[in-house]
């Protein structure tokens, strides 16, 4: 059963595990299709039976329809514009029928600020009355928020860590994954080029001496 009225569009892939292939769709939903179980009646006429092949099938993107498809593997069809003529098209799913065969998935950041507060709140030796209290709050929005049932307004929880556990909230945006990886190849460049520098340096021995100029060499064979 759907959770949203929006008609269900892949915004991105989240992970690829073997043959399932986890989304991010425009309902703000994870879903996990297993292609494994897709894929066991497939016959060998159907183009899809290429996916079969775990290398061309890991080439997946995410098309400009917003749906799974994959540029390795063709797709021939008859051309609407000119009878009789076949055309070619990269394979791609039906976004609907992904979303609705798709298992839910736990999106990475469903519920972590309510882990987080649980945790900050036993730490202090707090029960949720307590907490609630504290933050002139209700228990129940407490309970809330710690066990994911509750969207979170920014002002209350900053209320109730500020106020009720008198801690400061601090919120951060990181790299992405692709940002870090740039980072890591950046430094790697870096570090290559002092180690080649380092090793062009010859040391104190063929330095010349701005009185004499000779090298420590030169003066020793003197």
């Amino acid at each position: 059963m759907r959770k949203s009225t929006k008609v269900p569009r892949i915004l991105k892939i989240h992970q690829i595990d073997g043959f399932k292939i986890t989304c991010v769709f425009n309902t703000g939903e994870y879903k996990t299709i297993d292609f494994g179980k897709r894929l066991h009646n497939v016959s060998e006429t159907d183009p899809k039976y290429a996916l079969k092949d775990i290398h061309a099938f890991q080439q997946v993107v995410v098309n400009e329809s917003h749906t799974l498809a994959w540029p390795n593997i063709k797709v021939k069809f008859r051309s609407f514009e000119k009878l009789g003529e076949m055309k070619e098209a990269p394979l791609d799913l039906d976004p609907v029928v992904l979303y609705d065969s798709g298992e839910d998935y736990e999106a990475p950041y469903k519920n972590k600020y309510g882990r987080l507060l649980r945790e900050a709140r036993k730490s202090a030796g707090l029960t949720q009355d307590q907490l609630a209290e504290r933050s002139g709050t209700t228990k129940t929005y407490i309970s809330k928020i710690e066990n994911g049932r509750s969207g979170i307004e920014l002002d209350t929880l900053e209320k109730i860590v500020s106020v009720g556990l008198g801690k400061e909230l601090s919120i951060s945006i990181g790299r992405t994954e692709t940002e870090r990886q740039e980072k890591t190849k950046r430094l790697g460049r870096s570090y290559s080029r002092t180690s080649s520098e380092s090793k062009r340096w010859r040391g104190p021995k063929d330095i010349k001496d701005q009185k004499t100029g000779l090298t420590s060499s030169e003066e020793q064979k003197g």
